[in-house]
């Protein structure tokens, strides 16, 4: 986990130059619930029409039936569109902070297919029903105190500090688990009401004073710029959601700094396996590792024979294209005696076998000697032995 500075600085970082993106998605995500709003009052207005409490049109029970219930429906529905347009507005900070593709149509990311955009209601509705129990068992604890201690006596009194002690506490601890239930449903849409409540409490253990901290004095200056100006929280609201943003960041140990290198205060860790050669080149988490070697150690032809059918784990050295290509003709002297021959056999190519010793010289000799003997026409007969 890193410090709540660090997570202030990263948030500056990731919202320099995209002011005027979060700033169009807040007025974007206001316009909605707005509009929302207007459609609830005027429905609110047709039942107190109906009911003669405006103009003199009489009493009118069907008005009055109707505008309750649209009133109703509307109220219900803005409340959800508002929680809505806030998870939208959410999930492009979450972009933000994490590098990722973002625009301003991700403001209606929750009306889109997979989004469970009422699951974030549902976190919403069941944090709202544990701050209440323990605030309804708060104020119990007060009404207690009025009836039983208007004595004044100490033990009364120390009863009533103790059990009010313990309800803050309590909401305290409630309060600090729940502190990124919303952000794990939003990030992850596919976890459950309970799941995200759980996930969360299990990301705060350790961290909930820390929690507490960002929550009540980290951003007090801030808060106290933006109620003297309320324009101000065009501002201070994304800086203070991207903040708390790369705080679960960091808390879920997927912190990455996108807009420089690495984060230097967190621990990635180190490429498993054998110690790699000098040269190695690392990529980031996701990415395939390249291995550049600094030096490749030539192999002459001999020893890869020598390997057998294993492939060199370093190339061979190639030919000199230089040198004079070997000579494969194959020369025959016209000797009677037998003559040694330069062969230089082709790699892929057999040996052509010679032709035995004597036998092409004998009969080019014969052929000579009989073209000596007609033109000089002393042409001898040959004795045939069967005659």
């Amino acid at each position: 986990m890193v410090k709540i500075s660090k997570c202030k600085a990263l948030a500056r970082k990731a919202l320099l130059g995209n002011y005027s993106l979060v700033i169009g998605a807040q007025i974007l995500a206001s316009i909605v619930p707005i509009v929302m709003v207007v459609l609830t009052a005027a429905s609110l207005g047709l039942a107190a029409y109906g009911g003669n409490l405006i103009g003199d049109a009489g009493f009118n029970q069907t008005l009055v039936i109707a505008g309750a219930l649209i009133f109703s429906a509307l109220l219900i529905l803005t409340v959800c569109v508002f929680i809505f347009m806030g998870y939208g507005v959410t999930k492009l900070y979450i972009k933000i902070c994490r590098g990722e593709r973002y625009g301003l149509s991700d403001v209606f990311y929750p009306f889109t297919s997979g989004a469970h955009p009422f699951r974030v209601v549902g976190v919403e509705i069941l944090k709202g029903i544990i701050y209440g129990i323990i605030s309804l068992m708060m104020a119990a604890a007060c009404a207690v105190y009025r009836i039983f201690g208007g004595d004044g006596t100490a033990a009364v009194t120390v009863t009533y500090a103790i059990f009010m002690i313990f309800f803050i506490i309590c909401m305290l601890y409630v309060q600090s688990s729940f502190f990124l239930a919303d952000l794990v449903i939003i990030d992850k849409p596919e976890t459950g009401v309970l799941g995200a409540l759980q996930r969360s409490s299990e990301l705060m253990k350790g961290f909930r004073l820390k929690a507490l901290w960002f929550i009540f004095f980290s951003f007090i200056f801030w808060e106290i710029l933006m109620s003297v100006c309320r324009l101000a929280g065009l501002w201070i609201l994304p800086y203070v959601a991207c903040a708390r943003i790369f705080f679960y960041l960091s808390a879920e140990g997927t912190l990455y700094d996108g807009f420089s290198d690495r984060d230097p205060e967190v621990v990635y860790d180190a490429p498993s396996g054998p110690e790699q050669p000098s040269g190695t080149e690392y990529a980031s988490p996701g990415e395939t590792a390249v291995s550049v070697p600094e030096q490749l150690t030539p192999v002459t032809e001999a020893e890869v024979h020598e390997a057998g059918a294993e492939t060199p784990s370093v190339p061979v050295q190639e030919p000199d294209e230089s040198a004079p290509e070997p000579d494969e003709t194959i020369v025959v002297t016209e000797s009677t005696e037998p003559a040694a021959e330069e062969t230089v056999p082709a790699p892929s190519e057999p040996e052509t076998a010679p032709d035995e010793p004597g036998q092409l010289s004998g009969s080019v000799e014969a052929s000579e000697t009989d073209a000596d003997e007609e033109e000089s026409g002393n042409v001898q007969p040959h004795w045939n032995p069967e005659a």
